[in-house]
Formats: structure tokens, C-alpha cells, sequence
């Protein structure tokens, strides 16, 4: 397969609860140009340049040029980088986490009380966007930052407060962090409804409108997903109406969008908690029956990182952590209808 993976939504979350816990400083790098700055090819790969970038070489029209490194619009070009960046972290000593292998970790050679060795320095990656963690007061993790720093080119190198896939991260004095999406919420676009079209309410919307929907929608779900738990609901049973939505549900997109906007302030926090408290994932979830135009049924979820004394009836901070969700399994009748999830 030439798919190049990804860091997950939540491998962001959780790594972001770590370096809160150990009190890490987190930094985020974005790397120039990156596929240009990953290993050569493997296999030979022949391309034709366009006619400026023949004469910008001093070439003739049409000449055929032999690639040594992957270059952007190239299939195998994000693979060929995840690669590339692995395997320098690994000669560096980062192991690569097994559930998700866009993140390496950095063991030092001290031992945890559990017998585990002490983690010093995390990294996870999003293509070109990186996360660095650590403790700065480890000469190790310190040593090997500054080592990546210097091996490939950066644009931006950021500190407390920065943005990354569309949410804003700000890392506060305590190490706890705040996340959110208000320059995002501004960039979606209204569905168009002229005066005429807004009165016929029950009228079905056309394919243009219900493309337009599935896109606002999307950007909506997208928000939800990462900062805005309490919008997944209503976003997932809009999504569920568009093929056979009315002109009505464009208003009721539009609405919601208008409130997403209002509230797009609202954090999520990422709590620091005490480093000697031991923490544990938590997940509570409850169902509708048959809530949705078409008799199925949608189960909520709600994940998160605590400690351990919420077993004892204690109330403690909740750091939400987004899982995947919208899964749909159909069956022929009524009463076995799949669930839908929201989170």
C-alpha cells in the first residue's frame, strides 16, 4: 500500500494528557517541504518537468528527468517520508507505539514503580505538522530535540500557543492545556437560501443543496469531533436527513451553524492532574430508541481520562478524549435496527 498513516484525533488527546500529567512542554514544528527532505527513492521514478521548470533548469522541452526523492503530487511521496522520518527516530532510539505508528517514544534508562522504563521524550506526527513533548530538564531528550531541529528544515517552531489541524492548543502555566476552534467555526459557510426558496419549506432540496449540506455538515461534524462533544447529536441526525432532506433542514443546518459560531469559545480542557495520581480511561453511554426519520436508533458516547478515585464516588475532572464514531449496520426489519453513534 502506498497510504502513508496519519496521527488519530485521539492519539492527539492522549498525548496531550501525558505531557500534561509528567508536566512536559510541548512544541509543535512544521517541516518545509518535507517530501523533499526525505530519504531517495527506493525504486527508479522518471517524470517529464513542465516547460517553466525545464528553462528554469536549462533544459530542453521535454526532457525526461530521473526523481531521487519524492516530490509533492507523487502517490507514494507521503509514504516515502513517513518512512523516512521513522527510520531517523528510530537510529536516535524512539520505539514506535504499536496502536498508532505516528507516534515514537523515547525511554530513559530510569525504571517506573510499575518495573516500566521512564518515558522522556514523546513525538507524534501528522504528515509535516510534529508534537514534541519532553522534559527539559533531561540532557537526553534535550540533546535529541535540538539533533531533529537541525536535521531537517523548519518553517514555524512553536511554543504555548499554537495551531494544529484546524484547532488552536494553548498549554497553560499549570501544563494543563486548552483546546479550540473559533477561527475554524469563521471559515464555514452558510447554506444560501434567497427569500423565495426559504418559504417553501417542505419543498425537497435539489442536488446542488444537498451537496451543499453534506459540506456544511461535514466541516460542522469535523468541529464536533474535535472540540465540540455536545454539537456530535444534532450534527449526526442532520447528516442522517440529507438524501431525503427538505428545504427546512437547510435552516436547520444554517441555525446550527449560527450557534456552533456563538459557542465556538468554549474550551476543552486537558486537566494536569497530580503526577503521583494514578489515571484511567472512562466512557459513559446511553441510547434513543428508534429516534430518527427512519426508526433507528443512535447511541451516545463520551470518553475521557480521570484518576482512579471517580470509582469511589469521587468527583474529579474529566479530560475528554474524541473516538471515532457514525456506524451504521442496516438489517431488514424494524425492531433490528442498527445503532447509530454519536460521541
Amino acid at each position: 500500500s502506498c497510504m502513508s498513516p496519519t496521527m488519530t484525533r485521539t492519539t492527539r488527546q492522549l498525548f496531550l494528557q501525558l505531557c500534561a500529567w509528567r508536566r512536559y512542554h510541548v512544541e509543535k514544528g512544521d517541516v518545509s517541504s518535507a517530501f523533499l527532505q526525505g530519504d531517495e527513492l527506493e525504486d527508479d521514478v522518471f517524470t517529464i518537468p513542465v516547460p517553466e521548470l525545464c528553462e528554469e533548469l536549462g533544459l530542453p522541452k521535454d526532457t525526461v528527468c530521473k526523481l531521487t526523492k519524492a516530490a509533492y503530487g507523487l502517490v507514494i511521496a507521503p509514504l516515502s517520508w513517513y518512512k523516512s522520518v521513522h527510520n531517523y527516530l528510530k537510529e536516535l532510539g524512539f520505539v514506535r507505539c504499536r496502536s498508532d505508528p505516528c507516534l515514537w517514544i523515547l525511554f530513559g534508562s530510569a525504571t517506573t514503580t510499575c518495573g516500566g522504563k521512564e518515558i522522556i521524550g514523546i513525538i507524534c506526527g501528522h504528515i509535516d505538522d510534529f508534537l514534541f513533548g519532553g522534559d527539559i530538564n533531561d540532557k537526553r531528550w534535550t540533546t535529541i530535540k535540538e539533533n531533529i531541529k537541525q536535521r531537517f528544515w523548519w518553517g514555524d517552531w512553536e511554543a504555548n500557543d499554537f495551531v494544529q489541524c484546524s484547532t488552536r492548543i494553548t498549554q497553560r502555566l499549570d501544563f494543563g492545556f486548552e483546546l479550540d476552534q473559533i477561527e475554524y467555526c469563521e471559515e464555514i459557510n452558510k447554506i444560501d437560501l434567497d427569500k423565495d426558496r426559504s418559504k417553501q419549506k417542505s419543498s425537497k432540496t435539489t442536488e446542488q443543496e444537498k451537496t451543499e449540506l453534506r459540506g456544511c455538515l461535514g466541516a460542522i461534524s469535523y468541529k464536533a469531533q474535535q472540540t465540540g462533544p455536545h454539537e456530535s447529536a444534532e450534527t449526526n441526525l442532520l447528516l442522517s436527513n440529507v438524501n431525503s432532506s427538505t428545504v427546512s433542514d437547510i435552516a436547520s443546518v444554517n441555525k446550527l451553524l449560527d450557534r456552533v459560531r456563538a459557542e465556538s469559545a468554549q474550551k476543552i480542557i486537558i486537566h494536569p492532574f497530580s503526577s503521583a495520581t494514578q489515571l484511567i480511561p472512562v466512557t459513559w453511554t446511553d441510547a434513543s430508541h428508534a429516534n430518527r426519520p427512519d426508526l433507528s436508533s443512535t447511541e451516545g458516547l463520551i470518553s475521557g481520562m480521570t484518576t482512579k478515585e471517580i470509582l469511589d464516588g469521587v468527583e474529579t475532572p474529566v479530560s475528554l478524549v474524541p473516538v471515532s464514531y457514525t456506524h451504521l449496520r442496516a438489517h431488514e426489519t424494524r425492531e433490528d435496527r442498527g445503532w447509530r453513534r454519536v460521541g
